[in-house]
């Protein structure tokens, strides 16, 4: 069974991303210092689990080379001379994740420098293969977007789609007048996507200013299910159309899932299985566990075992869960009092 991909579940989780930090901007970081407290939460909650994750990933590789003498599908790293420049680089970004998805807009020169290209395959070898957690691009994006948004999001809804706009009109400029309607421009080009953050910022916009109160629970239920069945046939729909709906439907959506145990148990580890997933499928692989499958369980074993280490990453990240909780309950006076804004 084919779900979405990769394309529609990137973007629809850049939505999701604009209605959340728009809601807790607006509802739970204000006042003196919440900026500096805003960030350094996101750092933590990202930073800690992707770090642990790399460690993994350099002791899978360190195991590789000690058992065959070359580092597998990382041996771009020994079997390339890069330039200085680019090694810093291509190091500090996978340390620190700003960057990685810059890394689809460069090309490597003769000199093994780096330089800006408009479609990464032009480059031998492709600079993402020097990605250590390839999935991890997309946070790149996320924290660019973090930074901006205490600035963006608590401003009016006229401000956020005039810039909404502006962004999905140079999307239209660079696909049409320029021919650049392929990857990586249609979903990984920041300019871009920020459009997609903003929609799901409106969104959020959209559920405070609803009375509902007055909107019955089967329409709640009736936009879950839309985008259910979207989920399975969303390759046969156009993006936009898909994108449109999904936005639509995120206030209602959140409105039924908002006191759900569930919903949260999920939420906790679609992070951990995002950046770790990879990280399994390569374990398996070399341990020769895959090999031993039989194909069709081959997939079902793989989220099986991604799920169970991302539960441990819950756990073993609870401790600085409940630090980044008391830091907001300790902020300033508006923090403290939780009082939630009444209107964007």
């Amino acid at each position: 069974m084919k779900l979405t991909g990769a394309t529609i579940a990137v973007q629809s989780f850049f939505m999701i991303s604009g209605f959340y930090m728009a809601l807790i901007l607006n509802q739970k970081y204000i006042g003196a210092g919440s900026y500096s407290l805003f960030i350094t939460n996101r750092f933590l909650k990202l930073f800690p689990i992707y770090w642990i994750v790399l460690v993994g990933v350099l002791a899978l590789t360190g195991y590789y080379w000690a058992r065959h003498g070359n580092l597998g599908i990382f041996a771009v790293w020994s079997d390339y001379a890069l330039d200085w420049k680019s090694a810093a680089y291509l190091a500090l970004t996978n340390l620190l994740i700003f960057g990685q998805d810059l890394t689809l807009f460069l090309k490597f020169a003769p000199d093994m420098t780096l330089a800006f290209t408009t479609s990464f395959s032009q480059s031998s070898p492709p600079v993402y293969r020097f990605l250590l957690i390839p999935p991890a691009w997309s946070l790149g994006l996320e924290l660019t977007f973090y930074v901006m948004a205490p600035w963006l999001l608590r401003r009016s809804t006229v401000f956020l789609g005039v810039l909404m706009s502006l962004s999905l009109m140079l999307r239209y400029f660079l696909a049409v007048r320029l021919g650049l309607d392929h990857d990586p421009w249609t979903y990984r080009f920041f300019p871009l996507e920020i459009a997609l953050f903003l929609a799901g910022a409106i969104a959020f916009k959209a559920y405070v200013a609803m009375s509902w109160a007055r909107i019955p629970n089967r329409l709640l239920w009736a936009a879950f299910g839309v985008i259910l069945l979207f989920t399975f046939v969303g390759r046969h729909i156009h993006l936009w159309v898909f994108y449109g709906c999904f936005a639509l439907a995120l206030p209602f959506i959140f409105r039924l899932t908002r006191n759900s145990v569930l919903d949260r148990h999920i939420g906790d580890l679609s992070y951990p299985m995002y950046v770790s997933h990879l990280l399994v499928f390569w374990a398996l692989s070399i341990s020769g566990i895959l090999d031993n499958a039989a194909a069709e369980y081959r997939g079902a074993l793989t989220i099986i075992c991604t799920a169970l280490l991302s539960t441990g990453l819950v756990w073993i990240s609870r401790p600085i869960e409940n630090w980044r909780s008391h830091r907001v309950g300790a902020g300033s006076p508006m923090l403290r009092s939780g009082k939630p804004m009444t209107a964007p």
